[in-house]
């Protein structure tokens, strides 16, 4: 069963019909073990799954050619559960479809992974992922689109995030609380904004972004309150600003920009810290 509904999942995602023009699911499960799976073609989607307890699974796929929004959002309680939100918008118009997928995750060692296309005219990509827990792990990629926003918000030690996205006006944002965590965005095109903030120790921040052409600017910021933290920023392009802040002991940043017409900001406060600022055009 669950090999065939995974295969109907890639069937959606090359169709190119559209059958239905509204679509909601809803979907409740209590227990362990469960696999809960939601295929939408067509306009006007909506997808609700929600999973109590351990070691559930739970698979969104929304397909639209450029007509309507499609909204998915998933709730997992519990231990070693698993998210998947993929949706895909391949028409190029100018329109507003305002994708969202939204997963929360409450509890240990837990995954998410979220994945939006869109054409490059279509507007407001919003990936959103919430995880309260120990060693949990959250993706989120966006392809294309106009206005996107990523957000990632882990709460707990030994937690992991990553953000991919090109298209243009980006805006991605990693919030992490508490020891030992690790964010890194990937961030390309025009008009940037990330952010990483982690509050704790022992904890690292990558950033590598970019700018496309002239009066685009990009704008990154990590700031770390702890110790024993490290940070990478790597830019490549005209007017990036990069501004790093850590406050604590022995934490250590690094920024490399290639390019031109560049600004880069270090602040450090505490003992027996280090920086490195690399600039070149």
């Amino acid at each position: 069963m669950k090999k065939l509904i995974m295969f109907l999942f890639a069937c959606a995602f090359v169709s190119p019909a559209a059958f239905a023009q509204t679509n909601t699911a809803n979907v409740d499960q209590k227990g362990t073990d469960h696999f809960s799976g939601v295929a939408q073609i067509g306009a006007n989607q909506t997808a609700d799954i929600t999973q109590r307890k351990s070691s559930n699974v739970a698979l969104v796929g929304q397909y639209t050619d450029n007509d309507g929004p499609q909204s998915a959002e998933v709730i997992q309680k519990g231990d070693n559960n698993r998210a998947i939100v993929l949706q895909s918008q391949t028409g190029g118009g100018s329109n507003a479809p305002a994708n969202t997928a939204y997963i929360e995750q409450l509890g240990s060692q837990n995954r998410s992974f979220q994945k939006e296309l869109a054409g490059s005219y279509n507007s407001s990509q919003h990936v959103w992922g919430l995880q309260k827990g120990t060693q949990n792990r959250l993706v989120q990629i966006v392809e294309g689109g106009y206005n996107v926003s990523l957000r990632a918000d882990q709460r707990g030690d030994m937690n992991e995030s990553k953000q991919i996205a090109d298209g243009a006006y980006i805006n991605g944002e990693v919030i992490q609380r508490k020891t030992q965590n690790e964010a890194t965005q990937k961030l390309y095109d025009l008009n940037v904004d990330a952010l990483i903030t982690q509050d704790g120790y022992m904890n690292r921040a990558t950033q590598t972004f970019s700018g496309g052409i002239f009066s685009h600017t990009t704008d990154a910021l990590i700031d770390q309150k702890g110790s024993h933290n490290r940070a990478w920023q790597y830019g490549n392009g005209y007017d990036l600003n990069a501004s790093l802040y850590q406050s604590g002991d022995c934490n250590w940043s690094v920024q490399a920009q290639l390019g031109t017409d560049h600004s880069s900001t270090v602040s450090q406060s505490g003992h027996s810290n280090g920086s490195i600022v690399f600039q070149y055009n």
